[in-house]
């Protein structure tokens, strides 16, 4: 029988034959740029000692090597030397040199000491000449790799300012290029992906462009493209790579051509793993295919034995990695042996270690599988503990941190697969040394990883000693795991694509496995379980969101309903995916009695949310919901009445028995729903009980959670609209002939200022969002939502708004924000299933309290027939947002003129944000 991995298992592990390879090439010894200078004919400048420069090349080549240790004695002996000698250029470069050496071993104090000392120097009067000019511009780099290693990176996006206009005056144009690449890798470490790549990565790759062919050139192309990858534009870091492969073949430069190619591989790579998480399979096989097309083509035969030391053994490394994480088994058993042999053949430096570390995690993945020809465990062991004495002898604490960890994952997989208590205690027992050692260099970006593999042995060894102390050890660690998470959030402490996470393969499953211990460890879950498990369920939206968003710039707030519940009865409910059920947290006003509902009603009191939290679980089959949530969109966009039993089946599925009977004694005006995966394409409105919807009983909301929501009430103001709308044909988008009855309807009711056709282009929309506070803004017009952020939009008359141009215009000078953000005419992206959360992301981003949207696009007829009811209502009901919404499904549903009662044409509409 096969062995499947799980999803997390394939995405923790997989992605790391990629991302070690990047490692090595963003922060291993390439971009570690080592502080000297060459002799420069005909001009008269100072240079170090012979002594000096001597021990400088030796300690600079041991660093190339990756024997760090090595090179900090031969540096420390060169800054003896130095100072015995009143060599004040000598000892700045020594300096220099000393505080990366010492940074690259986690030494972190000593290199600030070093890197401070030198730049006290290179503050000295009269030092001026282009030597000392070069050595400032490579100390302000180091400084700049320094304060990115330790979490500064706003500190680093200056110094390498600095070192940008250093390198200019130096004459230095290759210099120059690369702190421009480290200022963008700065930025997207702050978590401005976007301005990285539109500000510095694009009009960097227009000046390359035009410049002449030259090795400088090609391989500032070739940086360009890796920074592009880890910014997630892939299709701009193609263009980069083949421009860059077209001037090495220009220049027959070899081993920038096997560089460059090695490159178009990851790129492929990366791609294959997008189309995977989209479900696109057959995408994603053509990606790997290109991807290993190019891993043959760097690793070829006739390149030089220089390329094959390095870009070729990266490239069967990646190569293998790919192979395994795509389950192309026979074809990995073919090639690691080969590759297991030349890793085996490696002298130890720091390199080395990370190749081992790389190979091990494939072949241990490998040799789970039940055929012919895989490695043995023991094979996968003696790897890992070649390195794990290379990391101490090199004094390389961070390294070891990773084989530590690495050690334990082997010994997990042979436990589990043996089912020996014996191999997962030291498991448990590497694990937790691996924790230790991250910790002692501030290395959270490692420790993250191993707080999540320490949670699952425990889960593990609690499932073959059935004992509550490993479920606690396992909360504990899990715990763990995402305080890490969010630590590397908000300060990001390093642009490494290690810990540029895949939401869906790495921090989803996490935070879903730290719930499933919460709910399911005790019966009934205790309330601190489950105020914690919807914590944590708060704290997975979010992440979700920034990690939609590429930004980490979303605030959350501790927020209680009774903040923001106004003069409603408001019910808030969690729909939570476990393993074959869907548990259901829920924050139900209290019990009222008729005499007790009337006196509040008489009194107007704002009613108490306070009571304790409730729990309710349905059996779920694998794969139901989606199931059902897709029906239940097709059948809607094709009218059909089937869809009564679909939405019967999914209300089922929300609302158990208990819990119906709970909310009948709670009597809540309001449900707010945070829903979970397929349900946020489920238009919760429609669901049907036999006899109704469940619109025609509450009002209903959507929010990505109450940590995102504003809990100050609404300001009073008088209900003013910006109108903008698209009535004919424009790009590949139909008319929308509807749309201008449906402005004029809202006309009726609030005053407007109205751009149709022609008047909306993306500059006039730009200009009048700037100098308007209009409190609510209505956008007719066409609109995609997706799942990844350059595919939504809305659409103007001459050009696409994207989701960062509606925040920056939405928020940049006005002094309140907006009330409420209607985009009538949009849809989800059809096939993708996460596509709602572009439509949340949108809603968020924006700024606006409350946002009203459709999932599909509508009959337009239907629409302006919606809309006028919507704003005639919004005017009367003390602008409640929600009762608005409802009141006008509720007429869609009723009306019988209209003909509109189906759910197609009133379910579509949802309300995100603030409800009131």
């Amino acid at each position: 029988m096969k062995i499947r991995r799980t999803m997390w298992q394939r995405a923790g592990y997989g992605l790391l034959g990629l991302c070690l390879a990047w490692m090595l090439v963003l922060f291993g010894v390439g971009p570690w740029e080592l502080v000297g200078i060459s002799p420069s004919p005909g001009l008269s400048a100072e240079v170090p000692s012979r002594d000096v420069q001597y021990l400088l090349d030796q300690g600079q080549e041991n660093f190339v090597r990756g024997q760090l240790s090595i090179a900090a004695e031969t540096l420390e002996t060169a800054l003896n030397t130095a100072q015995s000698q009143n060599d004040t250029l000598g000892e700045v470069m020594v300096q220099s040199n000393l505080a990366l050496v010492y940074g690259q071993m986690g030494r972190w104090s000593q290199a600030n000491d070093a890197i401070a000392q030198s730049l006290r120097l290179l503050d000295l009067p009269g030092k001026d000449d282009p030597n000392w000019q070069r050595v400032r511009a490579q100390t302000l780099n180091v400084l700049g790799r320094l304060q990115l290693g330790q979490g500064d990176a706003e500190a680093a996006f200056e110094s390498w300012g600095q070192t940008v206009n250093a390198y200019q005056a130096a004459g230095d144009r290759a210099g120059q290029i690369r702190g421009q690449l480290r200022q963008a890798r700065a930025l997207q470490a702050l978590g401005f992906y976007r301005r990285a790549v539109d500000e510095i990565l694009v009009p960097l790759e227009q000046q390359l462009t035009a410049e002449s062919p030259s090795p400088v050139k090609t391989q500032s192309l070739r940086s360009l493209a890796e920074a592009l990858i880890v910014a997630e534009s892939l299709e701009q870091a193609r263009q980069a790579a083949q421009a860059s492969l077209a001037v090495a073949e220009t220049l027959a430069l070899e081993e920038e051509i096997a560089a460059t190619q090695l490159t178009l591989g990851n790129i492929e790579y990366a791609q294959a793993q997008e189309y995977e998480t989209q479900n696109s399979p057959a995408l994603a096989e053509a990606s790997v295919e290109q991807a290993l097309a190019w891993y043959d083509r760097a690793s070829a035969p006739d390149v030089t034995p220089t390329a094959m030391s390095g870009n070729a053994m990266r490239s069967q490394l990646n190569q293998l990695a790919l192979l395994v994480e795509f389950e192309r088994w026979d074809e990995a058993v073919q090639q690691w042996p080969s590759v297991y042999a030349q890793v085996n053949a490696l002298s130890p430096n720091q390199d080395g270690i990370y190749t081992r570390i790389n190979l091990a995690n494939s072949l241990e993945q490998l040799a789970q599988q039940p055929i012919t020809g895989v490695p043995s465990f023991s094979q996968v062991l003696a790897i890992l503990e070649t390195a794990q004495t290379e990391a101490i002898a090199l004094e390389d604490a961070r390294a070891e941190a990773h084989v530590l960890g690495y050690l334990g994952k082997a010994y997990q997989s042979k436990g589990q697969i043996e089912a020996d208590r014996t191999q997962l205690e030291k498991a448990t027992k590497l694990t937790e040394e691996a924790l230790f050692s991250s910790e002692t260099v501030n290395a959270v970006d490692i420790s993250y990883r191993w707080y999540e593999q320490l949670g699952d042995l425990h889960v593990q060894l609690s499932e073959l000693e059935d004992t509550s102390t490993h479920q606690q050890a396992a909360i504990a660690a899990y715990r763990g795991a995402v305080n890490a998470l969010k630590f590397l959030r908000s300060d990001l402490v390093t642009i490494n694509p290690e810990v540029q996470f895949s939401f869906q393969q790495s921090i989803e499953p996490l935070h879903r496995k730290l719930v499933s211990l919460l709910l399911e460890g005790e019966s009934p879950p205790s309330q601190a379980n489950l105020k914690d498990a919807r914590a944590v369920l708060e704290s997975l939206q979010l992440e979700e969101l920034n990690n939609y968003l590429r930004a980490a710039c979303l605030n959350s707030q501790e927020v209680s309903v009774d903040d923001i519940s106004g003069d409603r009865r408001v019910a808030v409910i969690y729909p939570i995916l476990l393993p074959n059920k869907i548990g259901i947290i829920a924050n139900l006003p209290p019990s009222q009695t008729k005499a007790e509902q009337a006196k509040a009603e008489q009194t107007k009191a704002a009613p108490s949310q306070a009571g304790e939290l409730q729990y309710y679980t349905a059996a779920l089959a694998p794969g139901e919901l989606d199931r059902y949530a897709a029906r239940m969109r097709r059948q809607m966009v094709f009218v059909d009445y089937g869809v009564l039993d679909t939405a019967h089946h999914l209300y089922d599925l929300l609302f158990p028995e208990p819990l119906l009977q709970d909310l009948a004694n709670s009597q809540p005006d309001t449900l707010v729903f945070v829903p979970d995966g397929a349900l946020r394409s489920v238009p919760i409105a429609a669901l049907f009980d036999g006899e109704s919807y469940l619109v025609e009983q509450y009002s209903i909301a959507i929010t990505p959670g109450l940590q995102l929501l504003n809990p100050q009430p609404l300001q009073e103001t008088s209900l003013e609209a910006l109108t903008f709308g698209l009535t004919e044909a424009v790009a590949e988008w139909s008319s929308l002939p509807y749309v201008f009855d449906e402005i004029e309807a809202i006309r009726q009711q609030v005053p407007i200022e109205s751009f149709l056709n022609e008047q909306f282009t993306y500059e006039k929309f730009e200009a009048t969002l700037s100098n308007s506070s209009a409190p609510i803004i209505h956008l007719a017009t066409h609109g995609q939502f997706s799942s990844r952020l350059d595919e939504t939009f809305i659409q103007a008359w001459n050009n696409r708004i994207s989701v960062n141009d509606l925040s920056r215009w939405l928020q940049r000078d006005r002094t309140k924000p907006v009330e409420l953000l209607v985009l009538s005419a949009c849809q989800t992206a059809t096939g993708d299933q996460r596509a709602a959360l572009g439509l949340a992301g949108m809603a968020i981003r924006a700024g606006a309290r409350s946002t009203v949207a459709s999932l599909w696009q509508v009959d337009d007829a239907a629409t302006a027939v919606f809309m006028t009811e919507f704003y005639q209502a919004l005017s009367t009901q003390s602008g409640n947002k929600a009762e608005a919404l409802q009141r006008a499904q509720k007429h869609l549903i009723e009306d019988p003129d209209n003909n509109f009662d189906h759910p197609y044409y009133w379910a579509p509409f949802v309300l995100i944000g603030n409800w009131l």
